[in-house]
């Protein structure tokens, strides 16, 4: 039962890393498919560019069976200044077309893990964390918090540092800003 629990745990984990890693990715696509690989040119020490490198998401490809990952995210209420939606009903629901990278992120993200994310949008997710977490409700599998509320949110909170397959040096995470997230030697939040 335990060890149940502890991959069920480093599985949502993953899915998390993937959520974050590909926000950035999803974003400069205008494939719709949402495809994993891309050659990317590369010049050889003579110059050339005949050569390609293949670019991956560096994560294992592993089958949910259907999981759902849930996730409680901040409502527009909050947060006005920033684009923080994780999905939205329908690619027409807007005409953003950062919004649309979004929506099909996550259907490519679904499709590529046999996953559902479930995302629900309330206006103060710390509050909710702190009422949820300490009563052993485990409806949710991701709180996102933000600025702030990070700080309040450490002890209901799991580092970063347990998740597979980040990697904090990779050149779209923020370093000053993570620093200011590093509490006692564990990595609580990041930025990026």
């Amino acid at each position: 039962m335990r060890q149940n629990s502890l991959a069920k745990r480093l599985t949502v984990l993953l899915l998390a890393a993937l959520l974050l890693l590909s926000v950035f990715v999803g974003c400069v696509s205008d494939n719709p498919s949402g495809g994993k690989t891309t050659d990317a040119p590369t010049a050889s020490p003579s110059g050339d560019s005949n050569e390609t490198e293949e670019l991956t998401d560096g994560l294992p490809e592993k089958f949910m069976d259907g999981f759902t990952l849930s996730i409680l995210n901040w409502d527009e209420t909050e947060l006005t200044w920033a684009n923080t939606r994780l999905d939205y009903d329908s690619v027409t629901e807007t005409e953003d077309r950062v919004s649309q990278a979004i929506y099909y992120r996550n259907r490519a993200v679904e499709e590529r893990f046999d996953c559902f994310l479930d995302i629900t949008e309330v206006p103060n997710v710390s509050n909710q964390m702190k009422t949820l977490v300490p009563g052993g409700d485990t409806t949710y599998d991701i709180f996102m918090i933000s600025d702030m509320y990070v700080l309040v949110s450490v002890p209901n909170a799991a580092p970063w540092d347990d998740v597979p397959y980040i990697n904090r040096e990779a050149d779209w995470w923020y370093p000053d800003a993570n620093g200011v997230y590093n509490f006692y030697g564990k990595q609580m939040a990041l930025a990026g």
